[in-house]
């Protein structure tokens, strides 16, 4: 019999959220998707979870004003009568807040959760401020906590999660989905995708690359992406007067991502922890990046550390030390017999640890498990 799945998902998803849409794809069973808002309000086809005719609309402000009912108590009731009109068995919330939101929904209706964490909702100090009594809550009640970094499931134990339920489960990408590259037989380019957002560092990566140039003067790098810092950055190849060997790409479809990869040496991401300890959880750019047989050069950063052995499937520096970052660059750069080795290194670490496959396996039978209670 298939397992009735609900899974919650803040986000109209964004370009930068795939990693949940091929999750819900990947997951087996009889799906429920419910969308916008930690709450959520909309079923994945954009249908209000609450009825919107007038005498429902009535119906509410009566409550309203008669009992004090509130926007919450409705959406709580919305969402309980769509689980139960899908005979929901267990519920995946993505993202921390959104776990927290309906771990009391859950429990009111006896539905086992599974809070699934990403990045931010684990760290962040205004996420963590916002839900100090929330998440302690969600933590010990919940059937099960995933961190997709193995310093993402030490913060959630810190956090309150016990041990025994709290679960490391990476992200994944599809081997299949991204050809092997071969770098030693491209110019010496480098590229980084991402979001221009502080924790993935593109001012330092820029700074790192200004460094190589000094001794690869042929080098380019190619940004793809879009964010808040996107403008600083341009300014800041201008000042540094790089401008002519940075090309920002903007937000680009797989297949173009792809054709760019084929194009480069390399491909580098500085990842670090921000002033409020926003952090990453296992960047799924640098994994793709691995697939794709290119060797990537990062930081030593939350679950790049889990995925790259150092000088064999990559090349790892510590957050902000952009000497040692552009020192790793030039030896990919300069070399391209090493870029194809650790290139050809990273794809067989993907295959044997971080395929999707082996992702929605592992979460596929932690949803069984909970279930099953």
């Amino acid at each position: 019999m298939a397992l009735r799945i609900a899974i919650i998902s803040p986000n109209r998803q964004a370009y930068s959220e795939t990693f949940i849409t091929d999750l819900i794809a990947g997951l087996q069973g009889e799906k429920l998707v419910l969308i916008d808002g930690a709450l959520p309000t909309r079923k994945a086809d954009g249908t209000p979870l609450l009825a919107q005719d007038l005498i429902a609309r009535l119906g509410r402000a009566v409550r309203q004003q008669a009992f004090g009912a509130t926007t919450e108590t409705f959406q709580r009731e919305s969402v309980t009568a769509a689980l139960r009109a899908h005979r929901t068995q267990v519920v995946i919330a993505e993202y921390g807040p959104t776990a927290a939101a309906m771990f009391p929904v859950c429990k009111a209706a006896g539905i086992p959760l599974v809070a699934h964490f990403h990045g931010v909702d684990a760290y962040h100090q205004d996420v963590l401020a916002k839900h100090a009594t929330s998440y302690p809550k969600m933590l010990k009640g919940a059937s099960a906590v995933i961190g997709v970094s193995k310093e993402m499931v030490r913060q959630l134990v810190s956090l309150g999660a016990p041990v025994e339920r709290t679960h490391y489960i990476s992200c994944g990408v599809d081997p299949a989905r991204f050809p092997a590259c071969r770098p030693e037989l491209a110019p010496p380019g480098i590229v980084a995708v991402g979001r221009f957002v502080e924790k993935k560092g593109p001012y330092l990566t820029l700074l790192s690359f200004q460094r190589a140039l000094a001794e690869v003067p042929e080098a380019r790098l190619v940004m793809i992406g879009d964010g808040p810092l996107l403008e600083t950055c341009r300014r800041i190849a201008k000042a540094m007067d790089i401008e002519d060997h940075v090309d920002f790409a903007g937000v680009l479809a797989h297949d173009a991502v792809q054709q760019r990869l084929r194009s480069a040496r390399g491909f580098a991401q500085h990842s670090i922890a921000t002033a409020k300890n926003d952090r990453e959880g296992t960047p799924v750019a640098v994994l793709e990046a691995m697939a794709s047989a290119l060797p990537v050069v990062a930081t030593r950063h939350a679950g790049i550390a889990d995925a790259i052995e150092d000088g064999r499937s990559g090349l790892l520096s510590e957050e902000g030390d952009v000497r040692a970052m552009a020192g790793n660059l030039v030896r990919i750069l300069k070399d391209p017999a090493l870029a194809a080795t650790i290139g050809v290194q990273a794809r067989v670490r993907i295959e044997e640890a971080y395929t999707q496959r082996q992702q929605f396996a592992a979460i596929q039978s932690l949803l069984e498990r909970a279930a099953q209670g």
